[in-house]
């Protein structure tokens, strides 16, 4: 359900240092969710849980080891359409 209304999937949900989240992320990875999902800003989850690494070690730990893929990057094209979809598909100029 998340998916549909977010445009991030749950696993970015789950990036939080609490036992609860770390207990969610788990679950939701062995139920499917994909290691490697991608927000609609382009941004890993991995790359997302990394930034803050000091607080969720154990979420980058755990996504590894549930194939996230290491070398994912923020993708300039995901960032670039979620532009023209705010901006009603007209291009501005950036102000």
């Amino acid at each position: 359900m998340l998916d549909c209304l977010s445009s991030t999937g749950i696993l970015f949900y789950c990036i939080s240092p609490t036992e609860r989240h770390a207990k969610c992320l788990e679950i939701a990875v062995e139920n499917g969710a994909d290691p490697n999902n991608i927000s609609a800003e382009g941004i890993p989850v991995l790359l997302y849980a990394c930034e803050t690494a000091t607080d969720n070690e154990e979420a980058c730990i755990q996504l590894l080891e549930k194939g996230a893929n290491p070398n994912g990057k923020q993708e300039v094209m995901a960032v670039f359409k979620t532009i023209v979809v705010t901006q009603g598909n007209r291009l501005r100029p950036y102000q």
